[in-house]
């Protein structure tokens, strides 16, 4: 009596945990619907921007600052002009993820030339948005086109003023509530920076074998449709090619860069259709 009181009433063997609840289909059914919600729906990116849980870039201040050869700042340093504050509809915003590997430890992009890059293809964008219809030529129309560019984007150790507690929360937040989502959602594009590990100034893998960057594509091409997928290196030689300069107007057509850079790169894949 004595040694059951000691152990239990099983007298101290080890019991199997109780089996985890069936999931009814009212509760299987409302797990699909979040998922939907969260990836197939502006409405979780709308809160980002709402809450400040992360910072989405204006692109004409990337413009601005590429055209003077400056870096890119870290997110503490970011004037409140560069910021975008929303709406995040899907017919007000373009929102452009990009996926990159870092050239230092201590800064991305030192001597901007991923961000050149980057604003050679917003450019392109500027230029077709009105080419054709959305529809049938991929246009953008009047849609205003934000980053997401982590540096920028998330409270950074590098700042020049450091970090406080609260830096340190707001990057966790966005790190494990945003991040996935930016790049994963129907509603976003991916641009995918396959070649920036050769401005790297350390030593390190390349952006195919590269741990976070193989996530962000991987992640990318799970819900939203290929074509928001764009292999940056890819499409900046389809528009050298065709439009600089062009007399055909066709080739303002975003379809016919998306074409290009799907057969080249094969990244095409079976995906729902998104925003």
């Amino acid at each position: 009596q004595q040694q059951q009181q000691e152990h239990g009433k099983d007298g101290g063997r080890v019991r199997a945990p109780p089996a985890p609840p069936i999931l009814s289909p009212e509760a299987a059914a409302a797990e699909v619907a979040a998922a939907e919600a969260l990836y197939q729906s502006t409405a979780p990116l709308e809160g980002f921007v709402k809450f400040r849980k992360v910072v989405l870039v204006n692109a004409d201040y990337l413009l601005a600052l590429s055209a003077k050869g400056e870096a890119v700042p870290a997110c503490q340093e970011l004037p409140e002009e560069a910021k975008y504050e929303g709406p995040m509809g899907e017919d007000e915003v373009v929102v452009l993820a990009i996926s990159y590997c870092w050239a230092s430890k201590a800064h991305p992009d030192p001597d901007g030339k991923i961000l050149k890059e980057i604003c050679e293809f917003i450019k392109y964008l500027e230029a077709s948005r009105q080419y054709g219809d959305t529809a049938q030529h991929g246009s953008i129309r009047n849609k205003k086109i934000v980053v997401f560019l982590d540096y920028m984007s998330l409270p950074q150790k590098s700042a020049k003023a450091g970090t406080t507690l609260l830096d340190a929360h707001a990057f966790s937040v966005g790190l494990k509530e945003c991040v996935n989502v930016l790049y994963a959602s129907a509603c976003t594009w991916t641009i995918l920076c396959s070649d920036s590990h050769k401005y790297s100034k350390e030593k390190r893998a390349a952006y195919r074998e590269s741990g976070w960057t193989t996530f962000e594509e991987l992640l990318s091409n799970m819900v939203k449709h290929s074509d928001k997928v764009i292999d940056l290196p890819k499409a900046l030689e389809w528009i050298k090619k065709n439009c600089v300069p062009s007399t055909n107007e066709s080739n303002q057509s975003l379809y016919w860069l998306r074409e290009y850079v799907r057969r080249e790169t094969r990244t095409s894949m079976p995906s729902r259709h998104g925003c």
